[in-house]
């Protein structure tokens, strides 16, 4: 039994599919006016970055991964790029998720469960709810995708 659902979403609290990761975030305040919507993917390492945007504060350069998205809450306008979620552990027991490091690049994400050595790719625009793995027929993207994972983890030192 999982410990949470964020149906219609698949699996919960802890995967690596969007039931885990996807939550609504909503700002609010006299520097938004007017009810936007704005789909723009995010992680919470843009939080620091985007409040003190909408406070009228300077980020400092290159001291956070995170980018702000105020002009996006205004304009309700995304723009691309790329994201990494990382597991280092495993849950089995409790949220029942397992190792994995996730790439979401433009529509697609990549899960690479990487101590069973499989790999699931979603194009989350035409499947939301992450039911139809996709990687058998787009290896080519499969392996760019895989490469990133690489180097991003060599990047960032990640714990496997």
């Amino acid at each position: 039994v999982l410990a949470t659902s964020n149906l219609p979403l698949r699996a919960g609290k802890g995967h690596m599919y969007d039931g885990g990761i996807k939550v609504p975030l909503f700002f609010g305040g006299a520097k938004i006016s007017n009810l936007k919507t704005c789909d723009q993917v995010t992680a919470n390492i843009d939080l620091m970055p985007t409040l003190l945007d909408l406070c009228g504060l300077k980020t400092p350069k290159n001291e956070w991964d995170g980018v702000s998205i105020a002009r996006n809450i205004k304009n309700g306008k995304t723009f691309d790029r790329i994201l990494f979620w990382h597991a280092p552990r495993a849950r089995k027991f409790s949220t029942g998720d397992i190792y994995s490091t996730v790439i979401r690049e433009g529509d697609y994400k990549l899960i690479d469960f990487y101590k069973d050595g499989r790999v699931e790719l979603y194009n989350m625009v035409n499947d939301p709810y992450e039911q139809h793995n996709i990687a058998g027929q787009h290896k080519e993207l499969v392996n760019k995708l895989r490469k990133k994972i690489i180097n991003w983890k060599k990047e960032v030192n990640a714990i496997e």
